[in-house]
């Protein structure tokens, strides 16, 4: 269990004790200063997964959900593609079968 719960991988980026917001689409050293806001009055950040990712991991991803609901009142959407994610997503996977996680190691965004 212990294992499996260092796998997963939750990816807020931070910077300066704030989040720092990326362009998933394009260039890896696309960074901005910009605090994350994960909810505000009318907005929710989404949820990113890989559809082939651990159930685990998924599991996660909905109780993270529903803990942000708990605070917020408002309830992030789980999304499986990229695509449709709103700009604020929180990306949550797993090192060994995540997509996007993958991804982002190749292109050096992020360091496992």
């Amino acid at each position: 269990m212990k294992k499996l719960s260092l796998q997963i991988v939750f990816l807020v980026f931070l910077l300066n004790v704030n989040a720092q917001q990326m362009n998933l689409m394009g260039d890896s050293k696309a960074f901005s200063t910009r605090n994350f806001i994960l909810a505000e009055e009318k907005f929710v950040s989404d949820i990113l997964l890989d559809s082939s990712d651990n159930k685990t991991v998924k599991l996660a991803a909905g109780l993270f959900s529903d803990d942000v609901k708990r605070v917020t009142g408002q309830k992030p959407e789980i999304k499986f593609d990229i695509k449709t994610v709103s700009n604020s997503c929180v990306i949550m996977g797993s090192i060994a079968e995540s997509r996007v996680i993958k991804e982002l190691v190749k292109r050096k965004v992020i360091d496992v």
